[in-house]
């Protein structure tokens, strides 16, 4: 399956693996804030997708054989661009731009990322994959065991987002062994310490943070 790229109108991508996604994607969707990033990286959206109150007349006027417009008032860009992607069956999605400027859109769009990702899930759809990556580094949602592959020294935090899930881990540093959290801090700047390493749970729901 193809990668989806989502342009999110976050910090603009200058990180060499996250310009080499954009390189490599079969469709590149663009939130309609972000199109002069993308075309400042010399790339062209398949589609824009949102209210449209944030694009220019001129890319509007430019692109609008390609522009999906959604008025909807309850979902962000963002989510309007998942949607999309949804609806077109591509779920090998890695969202680039989602982090920088406003905090609170930042934490919001990993948050949104999260639950789309456990929709994913929820309905056994093949081959599904959603990522946010940045200039910093990869946030991976997870609701089983994962193994990720890495390098000694890499860091690494790991985001429970049930306080009820017990967390092992193994490849890591600081070694966690059926261990539950009681704060979201708990869980970050650990350590590889091999090329990779697992997170191992039995139920719930996780964020892994590989840094670059």
């Amino acid at each position: 399956m193809g990668l989806t790229i989502i342009l999110a109108n976050g910090d603009i991508p200058t990180h060499d693996q996250a310009i080499g996604l954009l390189e490599s994607a079969e469709h590149v969707v663009c939130c309609d804030g972000a199109v002069s990033n993308l075309i400042q990286l010399g790339y062209i959206p398949e589609v824009i997708v949102g209210d449209m109150d944030s694009i220019s007349q001129s890319d509007f006027t430019k692109f609008r054989d390609r522009i999906y417009r959604d008025s909807s008032e309850e979902y962000n860009d963002l989510q309007k661009a998942l949607k999309y992607c949804l609806s077109k069956q591509w779920y090998n999605i890695t969202i680039l731009g989602g982090f920088g400027k406003r905090e609170d859109h930042s934490i919001a769009n990993l948050s949104i990322m999260h639950s789309y990702y456990v929709t994913l899930n929820q309905h056994d759809m093949v081959q599904s994959s959603l990522k946010m990556v940045t200039n910093f580094g990869v946030f991976s949602p997870i609701t089983k065991t994962s193994t990720f592959q890495s390098f000694p020294g890499q860091q690494v935090s790991v985001f429970p987002i049930s306080k009820e899930t017990k967390l092992t881990f193994q490849g890591l540093k600081y070694p966690v062994v059926d261990r539950i959290f009681e704060y979201l801090w708990e869980g970050s700047l650990n350590e590889s310490i091999a090329d990779q390493f697992s997170i191992q749970f039995d139920n719930g729901e996780v964020i892994v943070y590989q840094a670059f």
